[in-house]
């Protein structure tokens, strides 16, 4: 149990602080940059991200599959890269003979081609990084795997502070520091994992191909759903609005991510910690405690960051003030995720996890809806609003159907707290009065205190049965 905590603090570091700095980068960024210079930036990261999506087609994670079931290793990384590898060269190819077009279509500026063609000739050396991190990954060298996330993060800050002072003050600077911070992990990551890479034809094997792909492309749907909820807000945003808004959407949705460490640091820990509970039998009034709980807390967590929302513009600069309108139903996203990994127990014991797909779909259906009705009229306020309804339509659904698939758990909690966290994220989105806003926040909080009061006591008298 020791070596676990040491290799999952070890595994955790990097995300975290990597994610620290990510944040710090931000209000860096804002402070040098205009919100519509961050939105063309944004546009990059979203391409970017769309490729890597394509071309990988799910072989990374069929790679982690077969990984400790594989004696040659070198011929599984080969083989695992082969795919990959040559779809970066077709799309590079296409990104360089159409360079106008998508220049256009990402920076509003056919003339803008130089991150185009850098884009291009960089992915193959992305792609392997990603299969190199894997690899330190599968080999459980958590200090490793965290020092270059880490060493990511940092080059890509002092890149960007180093180009906005010094080349121009725009997202050029921005998309250059994270292509070159990419390629010179790349490249250094390429230099000390030499000893995991084969380039051999003889490694060429067309049935382990086969597997891989096998069991890679049905993975492609859900994660083509995932990440569709995921950005499809930017898109909107993009072909509805303009780069302001999308400026001022990215800067609030990097500080509602600061919540995900929340979100991954739970579910990294419940997830083995109820399979354990299933097989041991434990009581069913066990894991409504855990509920319980983790929806108190992230209620709470969510009204205090509203609380305190007045603090972001002196953090990201005045230019950004607006942003304190558009994350309270960002918030949304981490919070009912979070809180729904303790009520979708039902769908992970009956292994019906097909119905994971069909919830995704739904709440990216209502994302679309949303997304078209709200954003022509609130921009990018509207984008979050859709984005959160569409998370708290995720949470009801995974509740509904694990409900129905394990036991009749009582969810009247969770309606209150629904409803709770409704009133002050649309109150936040709304009114201006610093008094106002107050008074309605302590009542809700107050009011989220109130509906988990057992809570709080089954946990002090479970305290004394243990003194």
């Amino acid at each position: 149990m020791k070596e676990f905590f040491k290799k999952f603090i070890g595994f955790s570091l990097g995300p975290i602080i990597g994610a620290f700095i990510s944040f710090i980068t931000v209000p860096v960024t804002s402070y040098l940059v205009s919100a519509d210079q961050f939105g063309l930036s944004n546009m990059f990261t979203l391409a970017n991200n769309i490729i890597t999506l394509i071309v990988v087609v799910g072989i990374d994670q069929a790679f982690v599959r077969e990984y400790n079931e594989t004696e040659d290793r070198k011929k599984l990384l080969f083989n695992s890269l082969f795919i990959p590898f040559l779809a970066t060269i077709v799309i590079g190819l296409i990104l360089v003979v159409f360079r106008t077009q998508f220049a256009q279509i990402l920076f509003d500026n056919a003339q803008m081609t130089q991150p185009i063609i850098l884009l291009a000739l960089c992915t193959p050396l992305f792609i392997i990084e990603k299969f190199m991190l894997l690899t330190l990954r599968m080999k459980e060298k958590a200090l490793q795997y965290s020092v270059w996330n880490i060493i990511s993060k940092a080059l890509n800050l002092v890149l960007v502070i180093v180009l906005l002072l010094t080349y121009k003050r725009n997202f050029e600077s921005i998309v250059y520091a994270s292509i070159f911070s990419q390629l010179i992990v790349s490249l250094i990551l390429l230099y000390v994992c030499r000893k995991d890479i084969g380039i051999s034809r003889k490694y060429i094997d067309k049935k382990q191909i086969k597997v891989l792909i096998r069991y890679g492309l049905p993975l492609v749907p859900a994660t083509v759903i995932g990440w569709g909820l995921n950005s499809m807000d930017s898109i909107f945003l993009r072909v509805m609005t303009n780069y302001t808004e999308l400026g001022y959407y990215g800067v609030a949705l990097k500080v509602a991510n600061v919540l995900t460490l929340f979100q991954t640091s739970f579910t990294s820990f419940w997830a083995p910690m109820a399979l354990r509970w299933k097989v041991q039998k434990e009581k069913n009034e066990k894991f409504e405690l855990v509920s319980d709980g983790v929806a108190c807390v992230m209620g709470t967590i969510l009204i205090l960051i509203l609380t305190f929302k007045g603090i972001i513009p002196l953090i990201f600069g005045e230019g950004y003030g607006s942003i304190i309108y558009i994350i309270p139903f960002l918030l949304f996203h981490p919070i009912f995720y979070t809180m729904s990994e303790t009520t979708t127990l039902g769908i992970t014991f009956s292994k019906k996890t097909s119905y994971n797909i069909i919830i995704s779909v739904v709440s990216m259906v209502v994302n679309l809806i949303l997304n078209t009705i709200l954003i022509p009229i609130y921009g990018a306020i509207g984008a979050a609003i859709a984005t959160g309804i569409s998370y708290l339509v995720f949470f009801w659904a995974r509740t509904i159907i694990s409900r129905k698939l394990w036991y009749s758990f009582t969810i009247k909690k969770f309606i209150y707290t629904t409803a709770i966290l409704l009133v002050v994220s649309l109150a936040n989105c709304i009114i201006r009065n610093i008094v106002s806003i107050t008074i309605i926040n302590s009542l809700c909080l107050v009011a989220i205190l109130i509906n988990y009061r057992e809570l709080f006591i089954k946990l002090i008298d479970y305290r004394k049965s243990k003194i």
